[in-house]
């Protein structure tokens, strides 16, 4: 399961990396998820994808809750997520600004991913993995 949501950028003034998990900028591309909730393969997966396609890409760590659907969808522990999130600055504001370009390159990523995985899909491989399992 591909879960997409938005996601905080540092790169404007006031705002500290540190204190939103990590570095994201609006325009580096969509951002790849890791954290205890999502499936490694299928995220190493996405990330070969997004070189062999020049995708431009992001990564950060969630060492706590992501706040998003993936938890909810691996909860059960029987679907494989993969969270991609699109940078945007003053989220949760009526001036949230994104960039087009971080959208198409989401899609793209989808798109290549979904191709990737018609290919080399054999049952088993997106078990899923939790921290702690």
């Amino acid at each position: 399961m591909i879960v997409v949501d938005g996601d905080f950028a540092s790169d404007y003034p006031g705002v500290d990396p540190s204190k939103l998990s990590g570095a994201v900028k609006v325009g580096g591309g969509p951002v790849i998820g890791r954290g205890s909730t999502t499936n490694a393969v299928l995220t190493e997966l996405a990330l070969e994808v997004a070189a062999a396609e020049a995708i431009p890409v992001q990564t950060k760590a969630y060492a706590g809750q992501m706040l998003t659907d993936a938890e909810e969808l691996s909860a059960a522990g029987t679907t494989a997520t993969l969270a991609l999130s699109i940078p945007m600055r003053y989220m949760h504001s009526s001036a949230e600004v994104l960039a087009g370009a971080d959208v198409e390159a989401t899609a793209a990523l989808i798109a290549a991913l979904t191709k990737r995985i018609g290919e080399v899909f054999t049952p088993g491989m997106f078990v899923p993995t939790h921290a702690g399992r």
